[in-house]
């Protein structure tokens, strides 16, 4: 699973983001792929929040 920047700011509103980060994975630029080409790359700190990334975290 995937959280955004915009979900972290709603978990930090009920006190557990800063668990889910200690828990999950960063996630800064997405790749985009076809085979073995780069299609595209998406920068997803590139938000206006306290917490400019992607969190990968288990379910």
């Amino acid at each position: 699973m995937s959280i955004v920047a915009r979900s972290l700011e709603m978990l930090d509103d009920l006190g557990l983001a800063q668990a889910a980060i200690e828990r999950g994975v960063p996630l800064h630029t997405l790749n985009f792929y076809q085979g073995t080409t780069v299609l595209a790359e998406m920068d997803v700190t590139a938000v206006d929040s306290p917490f400019p990334l992607d969190l990968c975290i288990p379910q």
